[in-house]
């Protein structure tokens, strides 16, 4: 088959956070707006093993309040032979993204929907743009 040299060893759910926001007002606006922070890390474990986390955030401000906060972080570890190489080293990043990803939107949906608060359903990103903005 097309078997990839990069391979996923273990998945974890490292962090959920919720809290709602009580004092919210639903009837105030017709369009909630939320901010959100997304970011990634790449810890090495050994020449041939990474660890890749991605965090991300719900959150208010006072400007911009928000029905509810959330915090989730997940990882994977991985496997790819000199992973840190130039060749290999845009593999581990992009597709070690594009992995987990879908983890991270399954689980804000399954949270959120779970909460008492209207479900929210992460985009999909653009994984080439999010790396090179999160370099």
């Amino acid at each position: 088959m097309y078997e990839s040299q990069l391979s996923l060893l273990k998945y974890s759910v490292d962090k959920i956070f919720f809290e709602v926001n009580d004092e919210y007002d639903y009837s105030k606006t017709k369009e909630i707006k939320l901010n959100q922070d997304l970011n990634k890390t790449i810890n090495k474990i050994d020449e041939n093993t990474f660890k890749t986390t991605l965090n991300f955030k719900i959150y208010g401000t006072d400007k911009i309040p928000v029905p509810f906060t959330l915090s989730i972080s997940i990882s994977g570890v991985f496997r790819l032979e000199e992973w840190e190489s130039e060749k290999n080293n845009r593999i581990a990043e992009q597709n070690t993204v594009a992995i987990l990803f879908p983890f991270l939107r399954s689980l804000i949906a399954t949270v959120t929907s779970n909460c008492s608060v209207p479900p929210y359903v992460m985009p999909v990103i653009n994984v080439n743009a999010f790396i090179s903005k999160n370099k």
